[in-house]
Formats: structure tokens, C-alpha cells, sequence
């Protein structure tokens, strides 16, 4: 998906170099790329916090069975 977004990025800014007249426009599908890819970057970083969030709580529930709770099981 980054190479989707940095292919649209270059052409934009080709665009509004090359044809000054439609640049306004450009800018305004420019805007809506990057705002799009800020969407996925955040989603991107609440899974990350999620599954960060998921390993530490399997590590604490471990650790409580760690090899305490085995030696204990006898």
C-alpha cells in the first residue's frame, strides 16, 4: 500500500509542476491521498497497540504459570 501512495504522491507533484493551471486541483486529490494514508497509519497503529497490548497480557498469565506453577503441578 506505502508504493501505491508514494507512486500517487510522485505523480501529483509531477502534475502540478508540469500543468501550474490544474494545480489547484491536484493539490486537492494530493490532500485526499495523504489523508488517507494517515487513516491507515493510525488503524496500522492501533493494531500494532493491540496485538502489543494481547503479548503482554499472554506474558503476565505465563508468568504466573511460569515454572513456579509447573513445579507446583507437581
Amino acid at each position: 500500500m506505502e508504493n501505491k501512495h508514494k507512486n500517487d504522491l510522485e505523480f501529483a507533484k509531477q502534475a502540478i509542476e508540469e500543468h501550474p493551471i490544474l494545480a489547484p486541483e491536484f493539490k486537492k486529490a494530493l490532500e485526499r491521498v495523504l489523508k488517507e494514508r494517515d487513516k491507515e497509519v493510525t488503524s496500522l497503529e492501533e493494531e500494532v497497540k493491540e496485538i502489543k497490548s494481547s503479548i503482554e497480557s499472554n506474558n503476565k498469565g505465563s508468568r504466573k504459570t511460569g515454572l513456579n506453577g509447573f513445579l507446583s503441578q507437581g
